[in-house]
């Protein structure tokens, strides 16, 4: 993953999460693309997907990737995709910060990931562009 986009959270209870339809669409910029979805978990050890994770995971099939922060560990990311309507772990990297990803107060954060499109890169490469 190369880049996070923050999305509004649409929910008003304290450890849910909801994203706009339009705002999660919004084009990402090339050679980007989108490829999941994030949002923290207020307990910072807790990366594992609740139930309801679990769910949407299964009924969108994109990489969830869940971050938390404590001051033990600084902040920590987990990556899932549901695999046979189970979240399976991912390996997961990432090149840049995590904007927003836990505050003093606990507040969660969403938003969309994306990562480098190397087919594009290659194309592009390919055309002399």
């Amino acid at each position: 993953m190369t880049a996070l986009r923050p999305c509004a959270n649409h929910d008003d209870s304290a450890r849910g999460f909801k994203l706009s339809l339009d705002e999660l669409l919004q084009p990402v910029p090339p050679p980007l693309r989108l490829v999941g979805v994030y949002h923290t978990h207020p307990i910072g050890d807790d990366l594992e997907p609740s139930a309801l994770d679990a769910y949407m995971m299964s009924l969108h099939p994109w990489v969830w990737l869940i971050a938390g922060a404590t001051p033990r560990d600084g902040i920590r990311l987990m990556a899932y995709l549901s695999v046979h309507g189970r979240p399976t772990r991912l390996p997961c990297r990432f090149r840049a910060p995590l904007p927003g990803a836990h505050s003093a107060a606990g507040d969660a954060s969403e938003g969309v990931v994306a990562e480098q499109d190397h087919a594009a890169d290659r194309d592009q490469r390919d055309r002399g562009e």
